[in-house]
């Protein structure tokens, strides 16, 4: 199996402009088979053998603009390259051994469109080793060929996992945004709003800190991918979380307020109570318990588990679940844990 990569931006902002100049671009160097295009507001999924000129036709469509959407085009197995967008992320997923042949270029057309989209933050990494570094499941990890380290295997209710906190390379999604160190990364001025503009401009353990021209930053961590994912350069990245203080900016990115989280496709979404004792999982239907997107559910299921100090469930079952009409939830409660 050839060794891939994966190419992601972020932005609160909807990045509906750019997107035909995404998908021409990174058409050449992501060969698909299939097209799909999901759009709640329709209710209609649209899955048709790849197509140029008609996927073109269609995603220039003015119906989709202003609207949550999700666009993905695949080669026939979903383990093959790909490129998805939707209004806050695009991303890619590619040979790792095609990105190195054209680097330069496909860098020069991230900065481009990141500065574009006013995107929050960007990275490319290497799909494996984040696996590796991300995946809890012991079996699932030891499967992927991963060396299990004694000390980061954790008893959470009656199951053991592994602590990838520990891991230097970990990282995170909150509230619509990553936080980690990774080998390439774009940080926007929407994400100076948690990491020290000041502090990341003076970062200089690292093999490029380069300032875009819209004052945004481009840092690349070492010259080689393959110097990245090696236990060599551990250190390097625990400096680069100790120094950007990347604890503190997961904190705020748990406690951001509702009108600051991107407004995204939320088919089912995760709330932390302010007291950090309970996590409630809501996912969203329309009048008939098909899924629906937040912004059209009208009703809903929420599971309640209760946490403990370190943030782990206590329990795999759940606490509690309830299923009701969306206008009856008071969300307050929900933040509150009195739900």
């Amino acid at each position: 199996m050839m060794e891939k990569i994966t190419i992601e931006l972020y932005s609160k902002n909807d990045n509906y402009k750019e997107i035909i100049g995404f998908y021409k671009f990174f058409l050449n160097y992501v060969k698909p088979a299939k097209m799909s295009i999901i759009a709640s507001f329709t209710n209609k999924d649209y899955n048709k053998k790849f197509n140029e000129k008609k996927f073109f036709e269609e995603i220039s469509d003015e119906k989709y603009n202003g609207k949550y959407h999700t666009i993905f085009i695949k080669g026939r197995s979903l383990l093959d390259p790909s490129i998805a967008y939707n209004p806050n992320r695009m991303y890619v997923s590619m040979y790792k051994e095609i990105y190195m042949e054209n680097k330069e270029k496909i860098d020069n057309f991230i900065s481009n469109i990141f500065q574009k989209t006013s995107a929050d933050i960007g990275f490319i990494e290497d799909r494996m080793y984040s696996f590796l570094q991300n995946e809890e499941d012991i079996e699932g990890f030891e499967e992927a060929g991963g060396k299990l380290i004694e000390d980061r295997v954790v008893k959470i209710g009656n199951e053991l996992k592994i602590d990838t906190s520990k891991n230097p390379g970990h990282t995170k999604t909150i509230n619509g945004l990553p936080v980690g160190v990774y080998w390439k990364m774009w940080i926007g001025h929407g994400y100076y709003r948690y990491l020290s503009q000041r502090k990341l401009s003076e970062y200089d353990n690292c093999y490029e800190n380069i300032e875009l021209e819209d004052g945004s930053r481009k840092i690349v961590m070492t010259e080689t991918l393959d110097e990245f994912i090696s236990e060599k350069t551990d250190d390097m990245k625990r400096d680069f979380r100790e120094k950007m203080e990347l604890k503190k900016v997961e904190e705020m990115l748990y406690n951001l307020p509702e009108e600051d989280i991107p407004d995204g496709e939320l088919l089912e979404e995760t709330i932390i109570s302010k007291d950090g004792k309970a996590e409630y999982t809501l996912t969203y239907f329309d009048d008939n318990m098909e899924w629906m997107e937040k912004a059209y559910a009208t009703k809903y299921y929420l599971i309640k588990h209760l946490l403990d100090e370190e943030g782990n469930w206590i329990s795999e079952d759940g606490e509690m679940t309830k299923t009701g009409w969306l206008k009856n939830l008071d969300f307050e409660k929900l933040y509150n844990g009195e739900i």
